[in-house]
Formats: structure tokens, sequence, C-alpha cells
């Protein structure tokens, strides 16, 4: 005599039989777009590049143009 958790089929194994005890059933929450009041500012001199990020971009550019 099969089990409860016996899947349906036999030839599926059962861990890819969906069983709700595993996954749940709860609703998912709803999701909203970001605007730019949810999300914080950054100061100036965070979007300034530093010397080495610069020195970075200069050596891709010389490598990848136009790309």
């Amino acid at each position: 005599m099969q089990g409860l958790t016996a899947p349906a089929n036999p030839a599926v194994p059962p861990s890819l039989t969906p069983d709700s005890r595993i996954t749940g059933t709860a609703p998912l929450p709803p999701h909203h777009q970001p605007t730019s009041a949810d999300v914080p500012s950054l100061p100036d001199a965070m979007l300034k590049p530093t010397p080495e990020e610069a020195a970075v971009d200069r050596a891709i550019g010389n490598i990848c143009r136009g790309c």
C-alpha cells in the first residue's frame, strides 16, 4: 500500500512532486516600482570617480574603442 506522500506517477521522484506542506501557499506581497523618493540620494563626492577609477577608465578606453 502506498503512503500519502507517494507521487501520482511512480516514475517521478518525490522531490519533483509539488508538496504544499513544503512550498507553502502564502500570498506574495504586492510589488511596486521604486521611485526616486524610495532611493536615497548620493552625495556629489561619491559620484566623482577616484583617481584610480579614472586611470582604469582611461586604460579600458584605450583597449575597447567603440565596443
